[in-house]
């Protein structure tokens, strides 16, 4: 059964995201969606509830798991939100687990860019201009964390019984224009099976780059077989949303453009 099949019967994918409150949570599933408007809230029977409920709060179980979170720009993502752990309890421990059992879990490091101006404090220390110090301590602030205590703790302590499958650092998510693309690629390669990486590629309504660049180098590029241009230009769609919709414009305007992409492949 290929995606469009699946997609058919599983309309939505549904992601779980854990953090302590104020994290930034809700921005970065913003940024995933490329909106800034707040998403709609249902409780487990589809019942639309207040917004309120993800005002941030030092009250105990603000946040319901099972409600669901849809932003109206991106409707193929439901999002759930637990509460933050730093609340304690055991039933709130079972029903994240119970959620996210044999499911990969991504860890994603948010405010990463706090991490640069550490990193710029030190370069200025040691002589080093501004303008250099400022093009040098993003790279300098990501080699420090890719070997320090935090990703060892993560990967390798005995204490995670199931070790995330990934993370990813996430800086300046407070920009309206965050790139949150290297953050669905990374949840995309941690799918073992294909089926599953066109479900979630081709639920980036917001996101064509990625669905373009799956697209061609699922289909064409790592394809060995002969096929024509209409069969190419069907597994492209595949992995597109509102595939009827982009089917249409791919006549009308894309077409030629991927024509010399797929011209471009064969001949290399």
């Amino acid at each position: 059964m290929d995606a469009s099949e699946i997609k058919r019967k599983i309309v939505r994918l549904r992601i779980l995201i854990i953090g302590r409150a104020n994290a930034g949570k809700t921005t970065i599933l913003k940024r995933v969606c490329k909106t800034n408007e707040n998403p709609e809230i249902f409780d487990g029977a589809g019942k639309k509830i207040d917004i309120a409920v993800l005002t941030a709060s030092r009250e105990r179980g603000e946040h319901d798991i099972e409600n669901e979170m849809v932003f109206h720009d991106n409707p193929g993502f439901i999002f759930h939100d637990s509460r933050g752990f730093e609340a304690g309890g055991e039933s709130e421990y079972d029903k994240v687990n119970a959620f996210i059992k044999a499911l990969p879990v991504i860890v994603l490091f948010t405010k990463f860019d706090c991490l640069y101006d550490v990193e710029f404090a030190r370069l200025m220390e040691n002589g080093a201009s501004r303008k250099d110090t400022k093009n040098l301590a993003p790279k300098r602030a990501e080699d420090t964390f890719a070997n320090g205590h935090q990703l060892k703790f993560l990967y390798h302590s005995k204490d995670i019984r199931r070790p995330p499958k990934c993370h990813v650092c996430l800086p300046d998510m407070d920009n309206d224009n965050a790139d949150c693309g290297p953050l669905i690629e990374r949840t995309a390669e941690t799918l073992d099976n294909e089926v599953l990486q066109q479900l979630l590629i081709s639920t980036q309504q917001t996101n064509l780059e990625i669905c373009m660049k799956y697209a061609v180098e699922r289909t064409l590029v790592a394809s060995a077989e002969t096929i024509s241009y209409q069969e190419a230009l069907r597994r492209l769609g595949v992995w597109f949303p509102h595939i009827m919709v982009v089917r249409l414009l791919i006549l009308v305007r894309d077409r030629a453009m991927l024509i010399e992409a797929i011209a471009t492949v064969r001949r290399v």
